[in-house]
C-alpha cells in the first residue's frame, strides 16, 4: 500500500509540471559498466532510473530522481583453501531516491553544464541488515542538446558523508537520454 501511494503521489506532482514549459524527464543508467569474475563470467552490472526537472528561473532548477539497483551478495569463509565455505547468498534490492538543486551555467552553445546540492535517501530491502539512510549529496554534469527537446546527459553524484553501506558506492555516474518540455 505505501508502494502505491508513493507511485500516485509522484504521478499526481508530474503530471501539472510536466505541463510548464520549463521541465525536462530524463531516462537514464546508473552506474553502467561491466564486471568480470572467474565463477559468473563477464556480466552487464548497472541500475536505472529516472528523474523530473523543473526549472524555477533559466539558471535554477530542482530535480526528484529514483534510480532501482539489485545486487546479488554472495559471500565465502575461504580460510580453509580446499573447502570453501559458503556463508551469504541474497539478493538486495537498493532504491536512491534524490532531491537535488542545481545551478546551471549560462553558455551559447549545445553544453549546458550545472553544479547541485541535495539529499539522498537510500531504501534496502532483502538483506538481513537493510536499513533506508538519508544523507546530503554533492552533483554536477552536464547536458548535450541534440535539438530544442532533445538532449544527451552525464551526471556525476557524490556521497562526501558515505560510511559503510554495503550496498551503495560513494560516487555514482549517470548516463542517458532526455526530453525538454
Amino acid at each position: 500500500m505505501k508502494r502505491l501511494m508513493f507511485v500516485l503521489v509522484i504521478v499526481a506532482l508530474a503530471v501539472p509540471l510536466a505541463a510548464q514549459e520549463k521541465t525536462e524527464v530524463f531516462g537514464f543508467f546508473d552506474n553502467p559498466g561491466l564486471r568480470y569474475s572467474s565463477v559468473e563470467g563477464s556480466s552487464a552490472s548497472s541500475g536505472y532510473g529516472a528523474s523530473l526537472r523543473y526549472f524555477m528561473t533559466p539558471r535554477f532548477s530542482a530535480e526528484l530522481s529514483i534510480a532501482r539497483h539489485d545486487r546479488d551478495v554472495v559471500a565465502y569463509d575461504v580460510s580453509n583453501p580446499g573447502a570453501p565455505v559458503l556463508l551469504a547468498d541474497y539478493r538486495v534490492k537498493a532504491v536512491p531516491i534524490d532531491l537535488i538543486s542545481s545551478y546551471h551555467f549560462a553558455t551559447d552553445n549545445r553544453w549546458k553544464p550545472y553544479l547541485g546540492l541535495g539529499l539522498h535517501y537510500l531504501s534496502v530491502s532483502g538483506a538481513p541488515d537493510a536499513h533506508s539512510k538519508l544523507g546530503l549529496q554533492l552533483a554536477g554534469g552536464v547536458a548535450f542538446n541534440v535539438s530544442q527537446h532533445f538532449f544527451l546527459r552525464a551526471d556525476g553524484r557524490l556521497l562526501p558523508n558515505h560510511n559503510t553501506q554495503r550496498y551503495e558506492d560513494q560516487s555514482r555516474l549517470l548516463l542517458g537520454l532526455g526530453w525538454r518540455f
